[in-house]
């Protein structure tokens, strides 16, 4: 069996036996859930961990696959029950946060490291282009001297 995607876990939380289905439900485009399936895009979290937080999924099956798909609240009291789904949102949301900052720390530095080897490669093509004058100017005056 191949391995589940993060769009057939959402077909499951929403209940929808077609990426169509999904896509509306979500209020998203067709050709969105699309990439999301194949890996172009990624999936945009708030609404759903929302949505996953209060049907009782969770959250670490939603993301990763891993794990049971629903939350057994047990025998906590009333308050902890109320409570449990806005703590694990916050929860959800503060990983998100810290991997979204990760992800713009490390896109910054492959900026850089682009800004850096354009800027090498310029140089390069400038040495090549003054090695060019100085063969065509050798060539001239051997030209010459014949």
């Amino acid at each position: 069996m191949k391995e589940e995607n993060i769009v057939d876990r959402l077909m499951i939380m929403y209940g929808c036996d077609t990426q169509a289905k999904l896509a509306q439900m979500m209020n998203v485009t067709a050709a969105c859930i699309s990439q999301w399936r194949s890996g172009v895009t990624n999936v945009n979290y708030v609404d759903i961990i929302k949505y996953a937080v209060e049907k009782g999924y969770n959250l670490n099956w939603l993301v990763t696959g891993i794990g049971e798909k629903k939350i057994a609240f047990g025998r906590r009291n009333k308050n902890a029950q109320e409570n449990a789904p806005s703590e694990a949102l916050q929860n959800e949301l503060n990983k998100q946060k810290t991997q979204t900052n990760k992800l713009i720390e490390h896109n910054e530095k492959l900026l850089d490291m682009v800004v850096a080897l354009n800027a090498e490669l310029q140089n390069k093509d400038k040495v090549i282009e003054r090695k060019e004058k100085q063969i065509n100017r050798l060539i001239e005056k051997i030209g010459q001297q014949s």
